[in-house]
């Protein structure tokens, strides 16, 4: 989510993506931040295939499996 909102080029309209929308979002597991996220932030499916190689996409979802005591 972090990369994906760098990644937004200036001038992006604030209502685009929001901090109350994004903390909705990291509520979620990880599966369904990234569903929920292709189906609501406009350009984030693109943003995933063009720029996540699948080893780093493996490498988030360990870390955030760890991070909320999933896996031990």
């Amino acid at each position: 989510m972090i990369a994906f909102v760098r990644a937004l080029p200036p001038g992006t309209p604030a209502r685009q993506v929001t901090e109350r929308g994004l903390r909705r979002l990291t509520g979620l597991p990880l599966d369904r931040q990234v569903a929920r996220a292709k189906a609501c932030l406009p350009g984030f499916a693109a943003f995933l295939t063009s720029s996540v190689e699948p080893a780093t996409a493996r490498g988030v979802e360990r870390a955030a499996k760890r991070c909320s005591g999933q896996q031990r």
